[in-house]
């Protein structure tokens, strides 16, 4: 039986070099330094709405015509790709596929993952990996040396706490084109399971004072904000994915399982996702062992990579399963592993709105999953798929045996959960949503004074709100 992480385990990764720990971990230091910068340049300390065009304390936005948007997404990886990334990819994708608009990924990240961005059909700038601090203090510095501007850009888009923590930078260091062009930010998702990840997710709030407009992808996480006391304004627009062709019949199934070696009629349940300790890869092998007991001929796979992949394979190599498990990293496309799947399970602590089950749903597949995050947005439980207790092998092992024991039911809940997508999560809905909020800031109308002083004409001007004063403790 694989060990259960301590939260001591999660997010632990210590060196002695400074230049070689988590950039979130050095952002205290960093960001209060170029804030002072900041407050003795502008005489500001957070940006003030000034105005139709006055965004940051003294930063003039400017005034664009309306020609076809052009919208450059910021984003750090890892190596090996998350739903995150996945999720900027295919948006960025859909975004070039329109006439109003056109999307390229500033991509921060190693070869392989600039590769992997490619191949799901993005258009991408490269920068170094700039995961540690020392990695990302260089990477910032190819960024302040780039005039967005001259890459025609009209909207800046970050995804991630070091996106969110780079533009912060260089509007504090007035880089020309970063204060100018309006800053768009979606947090995909609030991980508080170490310290690590607290101090982060601080500073990325406190960041939210040079962000001029807020996108979170689930109810909850505003939900979140309320109760930390943090009333900054955050639109909702949910995570989509790209449909794939209807239908999933037994034939093409079971060839799909023959592929990966097994029996057309094998029971098979699935995880995909990054080996990370959020996501919980030793409660799904808990969760195995236990659907075992009533399913001795089921098999398991998993999908994906990342810090816990040894770990994971010592797991598996101790467990009675061990030749039940399949480890097969990461495959593409992932349709692939969908089709052969008869339920995918997601055991993950913590969520925003995870795109793996958005993906599984639209390919009409039944999924179990931990209600946490936005995931109870996603699912209605027991129409268009399960929901379990967080941490909770067994009840994740009853509900997976309920659909192994019964192809109505997968059927039944597979459909629903695709017409769920259709109807909501589809990443042309995700798109248009973006496209409205990109509008409003990069082209804000023409302000007229009536006789009486007020603002005519204004309806689609962005002001960024004021931040409360009780945010700025």
């Amino acid at each position: 039986m694989p060990a259960v992480l301590d939260d001591g385990e999660k997010g632990a990764d210590s060196n002695d070099n400074i230049l070689s720990i988590p950039v979130s971990q050095a952002a205290s230091l960093m960001l209060y330094g170029f804030a002072r910068i900041g407050v003795a340049s502008s005489g500001s300390a957070a940006p003030d709405t000034v105005g139709s065009t006055e965004i940051h304390g003294g930063f003039s936005m400017t005034c664009l015509s309306h020609s076809p948007l052009k919208v450059g997404h910021i984003v750090f990886g890892r190596g090996d790709l998350n739903g995150r990334d996945v999720m900027v990819a295919g948006l960025a994708r859909a975004q070039n596929e329109t006439i109003a608009s056109a999307a390229v990924v500033l991509a921060a990240g190693t070869a392989f993952y600039h590769a992997s961005l490619r191949r799901l059909g993005a258009e991408v700038l490269e920068f170094p990996d700039g995961h540690r601090l020392g990695a990302w203090l260089r990477t910032a510095a190819r960024f302040a040396r780039r005039d967005p501007r001259e890459g025609s850009f009209t909207v800046l888009h970050g995804h991630g706490c070091r996106a969110v923590f780079l533009v912060t930078l260089l509007r504090l260091l007035r880089r020309p084109g970063w204060t100018s062009l309006p800053f768009v930010y979606t947090n995909h998702g609030f991980f508080e399971d170490s310290l690590l990840h607290r101090i982060s997710l601080w500073w990325e709030l406190f960041c939210l004072r040079w962000v001029d407009h807020y996108v979170v992808c689930s109810a909850s996480q505003v939900a979140r904000l309320r109760e930390r006391g943090i009333w900054r304004h955050a639109d909702v627009i949910a995570n989509g994915v790209s449909l794939p062709p209807a239908g999933n019949s037994e034939e093409q199934r079971a060839r799909a399982k023959q592929r990966l070696g097994l029996a057309a009629d094998t029971p098979l349940v699935g995880m995909v996702g990054r080996l990370s300790s959020e996501k919980r890869p030793d409660i799904f092998l808990r969760a195995c062992e236990i659907i075992a007991t009533r399913h001795p001929d089921a098999h398991f796979l998993i999908s994906g990579d990342g810090p816990l992949r040894e770990r994971v394979q010592g797991w598996v190599a101790d467990q009675s399963l061990a030749g039940q498990v399949h480890l097969v990293g990461h495959v593409e496309p992932i349709e692939h592993i969908y089709r052969a799947l008869d339920v995918l399970m997601l055991t993950s602590d913590f969520e925003g709105s995870p795109l793996v089950v958005l993906e599984a749903m639209a390919a009409g597949l039944p999924v179990v999953a931990t209600a946490v995050g936005g995931v109870p947005e996603v699912i209605d439980d027991g129409h268009d798929g399960l929901l379990a207790s967080r941490r909770d092998p067994v009840h994740l092992a009853e509900a997976v045996g309920m659909l192994l024991e019964s192809t109505e039911l997968r059927s039944t809940i597979g459909q629903s959960a695709r017409k769920r997508v259709v109807e909501q999560f589809t990443v042309e809905q995700m798109r248009d949503q973006l496209a409205r909020v990109y509008e409003n800031l990069a082209h804000p109308r023409t302000l007229h004074l009536t006789a009486s002083g007020r603002r005519s004409g204004a309806a689609a001007v962005h002001d960024p709100e004021p931040v409360p004063a009780r945010e700025r403790g």
